[in-house]
């Protein structure tokens, strides 16, 4: 692939990173948030069935997943030596 073909297939991308961890770590975030159920899967689901189009869901659970892959990251607290 051509340079620039590469940069129009990683302007397509939601997550354009070069490394694989990332793109690992944000999907393995996504996956642990559906399987907390209730709101946390019914929400996202509702957003991508259509049946609740209102953005600040969209915005809200952006965010939370966000945080909540964050915080896994942050689960194994790093200690000092």
């Amino acid at each position: 692939m051509k340079r620039n073909e590469i940069k129009r297939a990683c302007d397509l991308q939601v997550f354009c990173y070069n490394g694989v961890a990332a793109h690992e770590e944000m999907r393995q975030a996504c996956f642990e948030y559906l399987k907390l159920g209730g709101i946390y899967s019914s929400g996202p689901i509702s957003l991508l069935s259509g049946l609740a189009p209102k953005p600040s869901l969209l915005v809200m659970h952006f965010f939370m997943v966000a945080l909540y892959g964050v915080g896994r990251l942050l689960r194994p607290r790093p200690t000092f030596k």
